[in-house]
């Protein structure tokens, strides 16, 4: 199933897309000079040497028959959607590295790429040594059929579960149709993506299309993390049905994990959090009040999937953060005698996100320090 014209291979069916700049019906000629079968389309062109199959919906189409080109992969995982405007990249990172940790076979696609974890056999177990490297995927959530061959490569390797960003745009264009998720993980809702949305209730509402998707594979249970701190949080959670499990998390005491104290530094974070399991004290490398939530949602979606609060913990004290988020960079001065600043890289770039980011470094500065923020607009 191919929605390139240049990826057709002979006997491929080409999925002709409408898309925001162009309109796949143009490349429906050079598909068939690179061997399409058949072609997928909304419209009636042509005509073609090839079969032309008309549809309501071309991107549900895709996801449909790519699913079951690929038999049906998300049914034979577990695969754990999170989404929100901030914080899911790092959220995801986090339940990866948790579930390999206690060794579930756990892949990862998000905004950075995607990945399998490696295992090597010692004493005739799997044992977990680290991760691949990044695949380019070109998109936070990749589009229906490169998402359907990835977990169909993930199942196919021997995973058990699946971090995934599921973005507003995945969401609204049908990417992740035919997806069964075991767990989804609300983050934070605030500005964003309003050039596609257009409305803040459209944006809000194609998020929650993932917590209305909840399916976990065959006998299975579905879990649920909703930041309870969020003004939208209660739309969240009337949006799930009665057998799903409900972790509920953030700063409130109202939430099924919340922090009794916690303490920030330049070195990370000592936090002490109510569970529904007990009370765990812990320290992490990440820092700052928004990756305590993020630390929070990880936390939520692990005990869903079974792994101890103690095993959580442990976990967190040696992972080492997420590129580019609130990522620590060593300065170097020219007079070694100076004393070099501290210098932190961040994506933030939205007015919550940047926000967010500025308060955690400001509480890391001196008493007679200063912040300096350099940020670079884009433009769009």
């Amino acid at each position: 199933v191919a929605y390139d014209s240049r990826a057709v291979k002979p006997g491929d069916i080409f999925i002709s897309i409408e898309g925001m700049k162009q309109d796949g019906n143009a490349f429906i000629a050079p598909a068939i000079q690179n061997g399409a079968s058949c072609i997928v389309s909304e419209k009636s062109t042509g005509p073609y040497t090839a079969p032309l199959l008309l549809v309501p919906d071309a991107r549900k189409a895709m996801a449909s028959l790519a699913s079951a080109l690929y038999e049906k992969p998300s049914s034979k995982l577990r695969v754990l959607g999170v989404t929100g405007t901030n914080g899911k990249t790092t959220t995801t990172h986090l339940i990866e590295h948790i579930l390999n940790f206690a060794g579930l076979k756990t892949g990862l696609i998000g905004t950075l790429g995607a990945r399998l974890p490696i295992y090597e056999e010692s004493n005739g177990k799997p044992v977990y040594k680290g991760k691949s490297q990044y695949l380019d995927v070109h998109h936070t959530t990749p589009q229906a059929s490169d998402l359907q061959a990835l977990l169909h490569t993930m199942a196919s390797d021997g995973l058990s579960h699946v971090a995934m960003e599921v973005s507003s745009h995945a969401l609204a264009l049908n990417r992740v149709q035919d997806c069964n998720f075991a767990s989804a993980t609300l983050t934070n809702i605030t500005q964003d993506h309003l050039d596609f949305h257009k409305t803040m209730d459209n944006y809000w509402r194609a998020k929650q299309l993932l917590f209305k998707m909840l399916q976990a594979p065959p006998g299975q249970k579905t879990t649920a993390a909703i930041n309870l701190d969020d003004d939208l949080a209660d739309e969240f959670i009337k949006t799930l049905n009665k057998d799903v499990e409900l972790f509920t998390y953030g700063l409130s005491k109202e939430a099924r994990i919340h922090p009794k104290e916690f303490h920030f530094d330049h070195k990370g974070t000592a936090v002490t959090l109510a569970t529904p399991h007990g009370d765990i004290a812990f320290t992490t490398r990440l820092t700052g009040e928004f990756n305590l939530y993020n630390v929070m949602a990880a936390m939520a979606v692990a005990l869903g999937e079974g792994i101890s609060k103690e095993q959580v913990a442990e976990s967190l004290r040696d992972f080492a953060g997420v590129s580019g988020r609130f990522e620590v960079v060593q300065a170097k001065t020219a007079d070694s005698n100076s004393q070099n600043p501290l210098c932190i890289v961040d994506y933030a770039h939205t007015p919550d996100g940047l926000d967010n980011v500025l308060k955690a470094a400001r509480a890391l500065v001196p008493k007679e320090g200063k912040l300096i923020a350099l940020f670079g607009c884009g433009g769009d």
